[in-house]
C-alpha cells in the first residue's frame, strides 16, 4: 500500500533501489504516476486495472486511451480488464496471480486502490459519519456539532452537478473547503458557502498533461442528462513550427436545454494544468457556451494557441452547432 507517510515512503524508495520488477496494482492516479516514475527510475514495471481502462473513473475512454498509450510508448506493461486474486510469495512477494490463473512475476508489489476516510477520532466524539465513512458536514463545512468543523478527506463532499455524495479526495479539494472553514468559525456568511465538489484532476507522463473538471460523458449517460458535446484539437502556442509546441486538444460537455457547461477535458502540453483549471472556474460559474462564445481572451504566440485557433473557444464553437442545428 502506499500511505500518505513521508517516513514510510521513503523507506519504500529505498527498498525498491535493489529490486527490478514491480507490479503496481490499480490504475488510479496514484498508480499511473508512481508507475512512470518507477520506469524512469529504469525498472521493469507491470500496471494492472481490472476496469477496462486505466484512470477510468476520472476520464472518460478519449482521454484515458491516450494516457495508457503514452505509458506504453514509455515502457510501462499494462494490463486492464484484469483482477488480482493473490499477491504470491511468504514473507516478500514474488509474484502476484490474476483471476485467470496467470502469474506475474514481482520483486514488489504497490497496492494503489484508493483511500478509506479515517473518521475513529470524529466517532468517538459522537459526530454524524456517512454510510462510506465520511464526517457529515453542510455547507459551511459545520458538523452537527456547530462548534465542531470538518474539512479535507475525512469530510463529506457532494457534487456539484449532480448533488450526489462523491469520495474525492484531492488537497486543492481541502484547501478550498479550510477556506470556507476558516470564514465562517466565529460567524457565518451566507454567501461563503462550500457550494459543492468540482472533480478537478490533472496528472501528466512526461511533457504531455491531462486534465478533467466537472462530470465526465460517462457520468452523464449515467445520470441521463440532455448534453451534447463539443471538441476541437489543435496547439498550444503559434505557430505550430515553434520549439516545443504541443498538441491541445479540449473537450466540452454542454447541457443541451440551456448551454451550462457541465465538464470538460483536455491534453496537451505542460500548460494543461492551467486550463483544467479554467475549466474549474467555467464549471463553478455555470457559465455557459454564449458567455464562452463572446469571452474576451488574451493570446501570444509564445505562451497560447492562436486567437483564431483558440482550442477551448473552438470546441465551444463545435458544441453550439449541435445544439442550433438539431
Amino acid at each position: 500500500m502506499v500511505p500518505k507517510d513521508k517516513t514510510y515512503l521513503d523507506q519504500m524508495q529505498e527498498r525498491l533501489k535493489a529490486i527490478s520488477k514491480v507490479v503496481v496494482i490499480g490504475a488510479g492516479f496514484i498508480g499511473v504516476e508512481i508507475s512512470d516514475e518507477l520506469k524512469k527510475a529504469g525498472k521493469e514495471v507491470t500496471l494492472i486495472e481490472k476496469l477496462p481502462h486505466i484512470l477510468g473513473l476520472a476520464f472518460d475512454e478519449d482521454i484515458s486511451g491516450k494516457v495508457e498509450i503514452l505509458l506504453k510508448e514509455r515502457g510501462v506493461e499494462v494490463m486492464t480488464s484484469a483482477s488480482v486474486t493473490e499477491i504470491t510469495g511468504n514473507s516478500t512477494a514474488d509474484g502476484v496471480k490474476l483471476e485467470n490463473g496467470e502469474i506475474i512475476k514481482a520483486d514488489a508489489v504497490v497496492l494503489s486502490m484508493g483511500y478509506k476516510p479515517n473518521t475513529v477520532l470524529a466517532e468517538k466524539a459522537g459526530l454524524a459519519v456517512s454510510k462510506k465513512g465520511f464526517i457529515k458536514v453542510d455547507d459551511y463545512m459545520r458538523t452537527e456539532n456547530p462548534d465542531i468543523f470538518a474539512v479535507g478527506d475525512c469530510a463529506e463532499k457532494r457534487d456539484f452537478i449532480t448533488r450526489k455524495p462523491t469520495p474525492v479526495m484531492l488537497a486543492s479539494t481541502a484547501c478550498a473547503e479550510a477556506r470556507i472553514a476558516g470564514m465562517n468559525l466565529y460567524k457565518l456568511s451566507a454567501i461563503k458557502t462550500f457550494i459543492g465538489t468540482i472533480s478537478i484532476f490533472s496528472t501528466a507522463v512526461g511533457n504531455t498533461g491531462f486534465g478533467v473538471a466537472g462530470i465526465t460523458e460517462n457520468q452523464a449517460k449515467t445520470e441521463n442528462f440532455d448534453f451534447v458535446t463539443g471538441s476541437f484539437e489543435g496547439i498550444d502556442r503559434h505557430p505550430g513550427t515553434l520549439k516545443d509546441t504541443h498538441k491541445q486538444y479540449v473537450k466540452l460537455l454542454v447541457g443541451k436545454e440551456n448551454g451550462v457547461i457541465l465538464g470538460g477535458a483536455v491534453y496537451g502540453g505542460l500548460s494543461t494544468g492551467e486550463l483544467t483549471n479554467t475549466l474549474g472556474f467555467i464549471v463553478q460559474n455555470k457559465m455557459t457556451l454564449n458567455s464562452l462564445l463572446t469571452a474576451q481572451i488574451g493570446t501570444h504566440p509564445l505562451l497560447t494557441a492562436s486567437p483564431a485557433g483558440y482550442p477551448l473557444v473552438k470546441a465551444a464553437e463545435n458544441a453550439a452547432s449541435k445544439i442550433m442545428f438539431k
